[in-house]
């Protein structure tokens, strides 16, 4: 039992080293008894993720805002859906030859679903469970940065922009507390992130193709404070394949 603890403190310890959606407690609360729909107001922040594409370094960052709703299916069970927007998404490229080009994406609807399990918890206390997820969001071009010099979408044609992702991580929980309850966690993930961004200037296309993550491995932690049975906030870092942080206030009915 001991170890494997001590293996949920090391990975909370690392995140202080700080293109996929939150991960959250997986095991929060008491969701292994009681049914019922949570809602959660997300705001998620990603500031860096790479992506995989030959002779070149591609990067994405982003912001969402997004609502996710919570239902308890069975004693451990939960199902949820996601519903917000992205907004504020660059991709920058930097070729071979040094030139740099920036895309720029409007904001657009996003909207994602999932499921989070408890596999075991011991006696005293630890948790352990799984999350899988998937997010997309249709956002389109609005200007492109080539070396320096803007065109916006009056000197843009052919426009498409896309962004998808799959995930799943497996956490490690521990509760503290009575009248307040404050949950540290922690876990790895297995995450993938397709993007494209196209965009044709004077005749000339300019696109990253269909790329996806340059690293799919990462860590996870964070930790959930929740006030009484109905209101609880969280604050969660991710690293190593992204760099990203997320916040969320949940409402219990």
């Amino acid at each position: 039992m001991k170890k494997i603890f001590l293996v949920g403190l090391m990975i909370m310890a690392f995140s202080s080293f700080v293109f996929a959606a939150p991960v959250n407690n997986v095991v929060s609360g008491e969701q292994k008894e009681e049914y019922g729909f949570k809602v959660t107001a997300e705001a998620d922040f990603i500031s860096e993720r790479e992506l995989d594409f030959a002779n070149e370094n591609i990067d994405i960052e982003a912001r969402f805002y997004e609502a996710k709703i919570s239902y308890t299916i069975m004693d451990g069970v939960v199902v949820y859906a996601l519903l917000g927007s992205i907004s504020d998404t660059v991709i920058t490229e930097k070729e071979a030859d040094n030139d740099i080009n920036k895309y720029f994406l409007d904001d657009g609807f996003a909207w994602g679903f999932g499921a989070s399990a408890l596999i075991r918890e011991f006696d005293n206390g630890i948790r352990i469970g799984i999350d899988g997820k998937y997010r997309a969001a249709e956002a389109d071009l609005t200007e492109i940065d080539i070396n320096g010099t803007k065109y916006g979408l009056s000197s843009i044609s052919d426009i498409t922009g896309d962004y998808e992702e799959w995930q799943f991580a497996l956490g490690i929980a521990k509760e503290f507390g009575e009248a307040v309850k404050f949950t540290p966690y922690g876990g790895v993930k297995y995450s993938d992130v397709e993007v494209q961004a196209k965009g044709t200037i004077a005749g000339t296309t300019y696109e990253t193709a269909s790329i996806n993550s340059k690293d799919t491995v990462g860590g996870y932690a964070g930790a959930e404070v929740a006030f009484n049975d109905n209101l609880s906030l969280y604050a969660e870092g991710r690293f190593v394949d992204e760099t990203a942080v997320s916040t969320g206030l949940t409402w219990k009915f």
